[in-house]
């Protein structure tokens, strides 16, 4: 029994230790951009994003994501920066996407966060909202993995996965994996699809 104890306190301690340094870094990224743009707005992202290329999409990314239901258009972002080559050739789109992604599935830990302290974080949700997160979290039980990284795939209000994820202590490592697939196929093919977007454009009007 007091082995047991000792388990579970040693995993609550893991937990409460990843979750703190998943808030620093957060907090960290966001200081980082701050102190070079006064506002973080879509076009501010761009500006990040062109200036300190990869890494200025992985810091951009975290901070589209990690704001609760006040999400930043990284979408539309990546889709123009995918014409631009950062030293990969055909492969910069990938890079960008990768990267993007990662950044997000960091981002998106908050709302997972805010999840796991309970039921008293979520009072200023609408109802439709909670509808919406009780029915996630008997997803989630029911089919795990495939419904958060089809979630990160979709324009689908992710912070609600995240926080029913949270709910019912989804394993945390679990949901960050299926957010960073989901979202690193997503910025992968959006960044693709700007790349050919505008060269089929280029080509279309003889610009090319």
């Amino acid at each position: 029994m007091k082995k047991a104890k000792r388990t579970l306190s040693s995993t609550a301690f893991k937990y409460t230790l990843a979750t703190a340094l998943v808030i620093i870094f957060i907090y960290l990224a966001y200081s980082y951009v701050s102190a070079n743009y006064q506002n973080f707005t879509p076009e501010n992202v761009n500006k990040v994003l062109q200036t300190y290329g990869l890494l200025g999409i992985f810091i951009a990314a975290i901070i589209a994501n990690a704001t609760l239901f006040f999400p930043v258009p990284l979408d539309v972002a990546m889709f123009f920066l995918g014409q631009f080559d950062i030293g990969f050739g055909i492969v910069s789109p990938l890079a960008l996407g990768f990267f993007a992604g990662l950044g997000s599935a960091i981002g998106e830990m908050s709302g997972y966060i805010v999840g796991t302290l309970g039921i008293r974080s979520l009072e200023k949700l609408k109802k439709s909202e909670l509808k919406q997160i009780d029915r996630l979290q008997r997803k989630i039980n029911k089919y795990g993995f495939s419904v958060i990284a089809l979630a990160a795939l979709t324009p689908f209000p992710f912070d609600l996965v995240g926080i029913a994820a949270g709910l019912i202590k989804f394993d945390p490592k679990h949901f960050f994996f299926a957010c960073s697939v989901g979202k690193i196929v997503r910025y992968v093919l959006i960044a693709y699809a700007g790349l050919f977007s505008v060269k089929a454009l280029a080509w279309f009007f003889g610009i090319a």
